[in-house]
């Protein structure tokens, strides 16, 4: 149980196949690549202005950048500024 607490992502029993083997690290390897992409995710967004929030925020829900300066009483022009950020 203190595995499963400090991180570990299951367990196998033995004897265990080699693809079985192979499964649980490709599983392992996935989860710990997205919980790094995740990290890196919130660290970005952490260091953005409160307008580069507004934008990100109206973008990732699914806006186009049009649509996006329309909500924010903005030009298409200045979301793809603060976009790039």
């Amino acid at each position: 149980m203190r595995t499963l607490k400090a991180g570990a992502h299951g367990f196998l029993t033995k004897p265990v196949a080699s693809g079985e083997l192979l499964r649980a690290i490709e599983r392992a390897f996935a989860h710990h690549h997205s919980s790094r992409r995740l990290h890196d995710v919130r660290a970005r967004t952490g260091t953005l202005t409160p307008r580069e929030r507004q934008v990100f925020e109206r973008l990732v829900r699914g806006d186009t950048n049009k649509q996006a300066g329309l909500a924010l009483g903005t030009t298409e022009r200045t979301i793809k500024a603060h976009a790039r950020g």
